[in-house]
């Protein structure tokens, strides 16, 4: 089989156009998706972030749970929790499912899936 030099020129332009048009998509949903009375929120006892069982402060991002491939993963929201570990994300989409990912350095990531928000 023969392989022109167009064809192997064109298979990263297509696949490049192909995810521009994914991110596009994901940038437009991502206003829609990040509208909402729902929101996210680690209080104590439970939901605050520690190390090691002390508070902390932690990055904590919001991304969305989806079967869409263009939607699932999308970061709409990230915040530093207040030394108590404390944290709050508003304006989500309460018909919606997130994945919650505190991250601290040097410690592993931590992650609540398919999370609904309150509202």
């Amino acid at each position: 089989m023969a392989v022109s030099f167009e064809s192997v020129l064109w298979l990263p332009v297509r696949y490049a156009l192909e995810r521009a048009n994914l991110r596009s998509l994901a940038r437009r949903d991502r206003l829609i998706l990040a509208t909402g009375s729902g929101y996210l929120a680690g209080s104590f006892p439970d939901g605050i972030t520690t190390d090691e069982g002390v508070p902390t402060s932690a990055t904590v991002r919001v991304l969305v749970r989806s079967e869409s491939q263009a939607l699932d993963g999308l970061l709409l929201r990230s915040t530093v929790s207040a030394p108590s570990g404390v944290w709050e994300v508003t304006g989500l989409s309460a018909n919606m499912r997130y994945d919650v990912v505190a991250r601290k350095a040097e410690r592993n990531d931590v992650i609540a899936s398919n999370v609904a928000p309150k509202v």
